[in-house]
């Protein structure tokens, strides 16, 4: 009965921390130190962190 729990919760804990991500991309942000990425061709200035691909910003659109 407690793996059910546990079964649950991880996958509640992925779906948060799969429409955060979703949610920075939407805003222009870095995933890393939410530096706002809009005038940023190709990566974070700050972290230099690489801004995510068109495939990703494609599946986050749905």
């Amino acid at each position: 009965m407690d793996w059910i729990i546990l079964i649950v919760f991880a996958i509640l804990l992925y779906w948060i921390d799969r429409a955060y991500f979703q949610y920075l991309i939407k805003k222009n942000l870095c995933v890393q130190c939410k530096y706002d990425l809009s005038y940023s061709p190709e990566s974070c200035p700050e972290c230099g962190m690489p801004k995510p691909n068109e495939q990703i910003r494609c599946h986050t659109t749905n």
